[in-house]
């Protein structure tokens, strides 16, 4: 829903002058619904990398045929650079304004002229095709300090009518403490965080439950680092989900510096179904990396202490990482991945490293320092629209030539597949444990396989592999389609093949029949009745080699450990009442207990 554009107005409509002087004509956020328009005096559009390329379309379409018209930008995605090309590109664009919008729109509907707009604190003006800068980097002349001030659109009978498909952006708060470098949020990156006053949260929560909205995406940089303030705006919406069956989930990024509040919350949330996994941003555990995108200092790397508590309180366990970072190399990006690996629980969202326009890594300066190479592809969220959005991707760094860069992508889909997807876990695994290879020679040797071999698994690989040749990282990465297949639909096929891997070390044949069993096992299985039994000669469940005097029977039941879901489809489960169930277990590990 257009929670940014119609707050615009929401709080611009409290002047009479503008109340009485404009009327808003419509809001448009749907991109397959035409823009229809009859001589509007202003077009506002929020731009961002998702709807970049869409809006220049139409503001260059509004100002042809009415050149009169007062075309005003906003959002993240306009270069605050005075000798970007992008001023030159955009010669039907009249006002640009950065940070937050609020105050500024009001007065861009107040003034008389661009001379008044151009007094505005952090604006640009195009007056006469040439274009003036009133920029200032002190957040203390341009933050909106008081929130209670800004009018929530929901509750002003703005917003259009509730569709079944619609997704509610969630505000409790603004700015971040924090200074990553490859971030940009709003503008507000490294600044103080001011809230939103808790009745209007407590009454948009109801609204969303209310209207039957299902998947509630929060803003927040930081959900949780308010302790006590967010667990009751948790507390809320599960309890809002109690009464309504709605918001079905909820999309949030966590407080960086995670602590056992925080876990709490989780914990909270994922029990009444709202989330699947307690998320952490890590982006990367090696050093020299994270000095360099400023993230050397949170607690957030203490990693190993919270994935191990989540295990604890049965809260599974993701996170973020960023390949292609300055700092590092194939041999330190293999050895972060492979740590991450040693929990059971826990899953992967991997992102390309990508420069977003204001983002401190993407200054002309690092840009040098880090000897950045780039390509602009497809951005991955509007793939199937008419208009086609990009976004500039990192092929090359210092540390990392392009060929490197495309092999940690192909090496960690396949070492993915085994160890996260859950294929092989188990035998790698077993395998560590019992000293015949450790995990990166099994990772190293299953790459090889898999590139050489032809077969179901080696076929989905050539296909995310000609997306990687073709630096379309992150649909490598979060296309996950091929799962099914290869678990559902050709599933007896793929353990044939992992099988045939597993004859290329020297085992005994039936120590290698049982890891076989015992993985395929272990993999969710949507064909089959649970809980299941099977019956096993070696101690596997323990990792131990030995063979057993009596056979053990096991029984498997099913657990949402080792889930993946993309933000997407998370959506379709919030709004889709048919969405499949089993979606959600597809590659998830069932639990082995030994019952005999």
């Amino acid at each position: 829903m257009p929670y940014s554009v119609a707050g615009l107005w929401a709080y611009a409509r409290q002047d009479a002058t503008v109340d009485s002087t404009y009327q808003l004509a419509d809001v448009f956020f749907e991109k397959n619904k035409p823009v229809e328009y009859n001589d509007p005096g202003v077009f506002g559009f929020s731009v961002y990398i998702w709807n970049e390329n869409y809006t220049d379309n139409i503001a260059r379409q509004v100002k042809a045929e009415y050149p009169d018209c007062l075309i005003v930008y906003g959002g993240p995605q306009v270069p605050k650079f005075e000798d970007h090309s992008w001023w030159t590109e955009h010669p039907y664009v009249d006002v640009v304004i950065f940070g937050e919008g609020e105050v500024a729109f009001k007065k861009i509907l107040q003034a008389n002229n661009k001379q008044e707009i151009a007094e505005i604190v952090n604006s640009s003006v195009n007056i006469n095709g040439a274009w003036t800068h009133n920029w200032s980097n002190d957040k203390r002349k341009t933050r909106q300090m008081n929130l209670a001030d800004l009018p929530s659109p929901y509750l002003e009978d703005i917003m259009p009518e509730v569709q079944s498909h619609y997704a509610m952006l969630f505000e409790t708060n603004r700015g971040c403490p924090y200074a990553c470098t490859f971030c940009d949020w709003g503008g507000l990156t490294y600044s103080k965080l001011v809230n939103h006053d808790m009745d209007r949260l407590r009454e948009e929560i109801e609204y969303a439950g209310r209207n039957k909205i299902g998947f509630l995406y929060s803003v927040d940089a930081n959900f949780g680092i308010m302790k006590q303030r967010d667990e009751q705006i948790a507390d809320w919406i599960i309890e809002t989900k109690a009464k309504y069956g709605y918001p079905k989930t909820f999309f949030v990024n966590w407080a960086k510096n995670a602590n056992e509040d925080i876990l709490r919350i989780a914990k909270k949330m994922y029990d009444a179904g709202l989330i699947k996994s307690f998320i952490m941003s890590l982006q990367t555990l090696t050093e020299p990396a994270l000095e360099y995108i400023k993230r050397d200092n949170m607690d957030i790397n203490e990693y190993d202490y919270f994935a191990r508590r989540c295990a604890e309180i049965g809260l599974p366990f993701d996170c973020e990482m960023i390949i292609g970072n300055p700092g590092e190399t194939v041999d330190t990006w293999k050895d972060a991945y492979l740590t991450i690996t040693e929990y059971q629980e826990l899953s992967t969202y991997l992102y390309p490293l990508s420069l977003l326009p204001n983002a401190e890594i993407s200054t002309p300066e690092n840009r040098d320092r880090f000897g950045f190479t780039t390509t602009r592809k497809p951005f991955p969220g509007v793939l199937h629209e008419d208009t086609q959005e990009t976004i500039e991707m990192v092929t090359s760094t210092n540390w990392l030539l392009e060929d490197e860069l495309k092999y940690i992508w192909e090496w960690t889909w396949t070492t993915r597949l085994g160890h996260e997807y859950n294929l092989t876990r188990d035998i790698a695994d077993f395998m560590k444990e019992n000293k015949i290879c450790s995990k990166l020679e099994f990772y190293d040797r299953f790459y090889n396989f898999i590139r050489n071999e032809p077969g179901v698994i080696h076929n989905a690989f050539m296909f995310a592999k000609s997306r990687i040749d073709n630096h379309i990282f992150g649909l490598a990465s979060q296309s996950l389609g091929f799962r099914e297949k290869l678990t559902v639909e050709k599933r007896e096929q793929t353990f044939v093949e992992i099988s045939n891997f597993l004859y290329t070390f020297d085992l005994d044949k039936e120590l290698h029949d049982e890891l076989i069993k015992f993985c395929e096992a272990r993999l969710y299985n949507p064909d089959a009745e649970y809980p299941m039994t099977k019956t096993f000669n070696y101690n596997i469940v323990n990792k131990q080699r030995n063979k057993l005097n009596m056979p053990v029977e096991v029984e498997f039941t099913p657990t949402l450990f080792g889930a993946n879901a993309t933000t997407a489809q998370i959506f379709l489960e919030g709004n889709m009442e048919n969405w499949k169930a089993q979606t959600g277990l597809t590659c998830t590990l069932n639990k082995p207990t030994i019952i005999s």
